[in-house]
This record gives structure tokens, sequence and C-alpha cells, in this order.
């Protein structure tokens, strides 16, 4: 997918696509169904990955969160 970058910021529960490397990809575009959600602000990030959405409730349990922790359930509800 082509990317979609913009000049909203990682913050804690940000939701966007992931993407290999440039060196690998450099088009820089999203790749299928995988995501990351942040656990924390990730200025690095910024203006380089594709965000599509942010966690508006449940933040503490993000914070609770660490590298590499499974999630079984994950639900993404859609506002217009």
């Amino acid at each position: 997918l082509p990317a979609e970058f913009n000049s909203t910021r990682h913050e804690l529960g940000s939701l966007g696509m992931g993407r290999v490397p440039d060196q690998k990809n450099p088009e820089r575009r999203s790749h299928a169904s995988q995501f990351y959600n942040t656990l924390n602000y990730a200025p690095h990030m910024n203006q380089h990955y594709t965000l599509f959405g942010q966690a508006t409730e449940g933040k503490h349990i993000i914070k609770q969160l660490k590298k590499h922790t499974k999630i079984y359930d994950f639900k993404v509800f859609v506002h217009p």
C-alpha cells in the first residue's frame, strides 16, 4: 500500500502500518496487515510511517504493555 505520511505525532497509543526498512523498500510502502501500536512517544517515527488511528480509551492498559507482549484480542472502532 502506498505510504500516507502526515504531520500527526506518534503519541502513546498511536496505531499505524508496519513496513520493512527503506533499504529493502525504497518506495516506503506499508505492508499488508502488519500494524503497530506505540507504547510511548516515538518522535523518530514521525512522518516515516502511516498512522491511521489513536487509542481514545484504555491508555492505562497500554502503559502496562512491554515489547513483545502477545495481544490475543484487539478491537478497532471507526468513528466518522
